[in-house]
């Protein structure tokens, strides 16, 4: 019996550092909090396993009486961030609130020149219900206006995306004997950096009726430029990993809503509210030459690419005055439409199908972005 056994270990280390720094001031109707902060994050992983074989009997289970070597391996793998942050709060009578951020991130993800990335935002907001004009106005608990602007990045891709790495283990055919060696199996990009998203947001607050009612609203854009992805690459370059891109920019947009009711009858109290949102998705820019079906311009990101159906073949005379689809088409098979793709009349404008059904006929034929969500709860 080919007796066998192996024994894996995994070791995963995270350290992180944490200083923070806080002021406060109040004087007459000026209110000032300030925070700042440093932090690192540290993580390595370490992996060992091995295998033997050919053990002396089922009673030894030690490893090292297993006479002959199975298998073995050990990795590492290790990445690091470093943050400065600061916040500043400004609030007047709580009638005028003031608030600004800034954050540098560094990762170990991206080469030195793009290992930093640089993210303020800023917010205000307009008690408007603790002005004057509003004290006699009973009916309103609460209107609140407010705008904000941000930015925010975003590093998680793979740790070594942007080195070129070997792979052990690649067995080479050498004058009819098999030799191991090393090779590089996936494609990488030195230039990518951070991933930023935008955030632009106007909202409106208000509770009425000593909080039976309470409602909010909200306009976005959210714009996030060079979206990290692997980029597609043909199957002929040989490459086991495809390399990581910043490959489009891509812009959200949209309406949210929310309304409640809380109200009571004797001993029973309740509540009902309702959420709806609008979004309307976008690919704004795209650059690579490495074009992709499901990302392109004026489209949402990752859009479903295929072909159009016009329904099914009800006869074989169908299929014979059709378009040429695949070999052994029958009826009930989908018909697919035939894109326009050729000009006929040499009027440099497309005019008629080219008669076959293939790749070129390929369109965009939907998203998987609702347009719409909304919700109720009730309690």
């Amino acid at each position: 019996t080919n007796r066998s056994a192996s024994s894996s270990q995994n070791q995963n280390y995270q350290f992180n550092t944490n200083l923070l720094l806080e002021y406060t001031k109040s004087f007459n109707d000026h209110n000032i909090k300030a925070m700042g902060g440093y932090e690192t994050l540290q993580f390595r992983s370490d992996n060992i396993s091995v295998s033997k074989r050919n053990f002396p009997n089922n009673a030894v289970t030690g490893l090292d009486a297993g006479l002959e070597l199975a298998a073995g391996g050990a990795s590492v793998v290790e990445w690091a961030m470093q943050s400065y942050f600061g916040r500043i709060n400004y609030n007047f009578k709580d009638k005028y609130l003031l608030e600004a951020n800034f954050r540098a991130d560094g990762s170990s993800r991206f080469k030195d020149g793009n290992r930093w990335g640089y993210f303020p935002s800023f917010s205000a907001g307009w008690n408007i219900s603790e002005e004057a004009f509003m004290s006699d106005i009973e009916a309103i608990d609460l209107i609140k206006l407010r705008a904000s602007w941000g930015q925010l990045g975003n590093n998680r891709i793979g740790n070594y995306a942007y080195l070129s790495t070997y792979a052990l283990n690649q067995n080479y055919s050498f004058d009819g004997q098999v030799y191991p060696g090393i090779a590089q199996t996936s494609l990488t990009n030195e230039e990518i950096k951070w991933e930023e998203t935008t955030t632009t947001n106007i909202g409106l607050d208000a509770t009425l009726f000593d909080g039976k009612i309470t409602f909010s609203t909200e306009y976005f854009i959210r714009q996030t430029d060079g979206i990290l992805t692997d980029l597609p690459i043909p199957e002929f370059l040989g490459a086991k990993t495809a390399p990581t891109v910043n490959l489009a920019s891509m812009e959200n947009k949209g309406i949210e809503f929310v309304a409640g009711y809380r109200g009571s009858k004797g001993d029973l109290t309740y509540n009902i509210s309702a959420n709806f949102a609008t979004v309307e998705n976008k690919v704004t820019e795209y650059f690579s030459d490495i074009k992709t079906g499901g990302i392109q311009e004026g489209y949402a990101f990752q859009s479903f690419y295929g072909y159009e159906s016009l329904g099914i073949f009800k006869s074989q005379e169908e299929i014979d005055n059709a378009p040429t689809h695949r070999a052994n088409t029958v009826p009930g098979d989908l018909r697919m439409k035939d894109q326009l793709t050729e000009d006929t009349d040499g009027d440099g404008i497309p005019d008629a199908g080219n008669g076959v059904i293939g790749s070129e006929d390929k369109v965009i034929i939907g998203n998987p972005i609702p347009k719409y969500t909304f919700g109720a709860n009730l309690g």
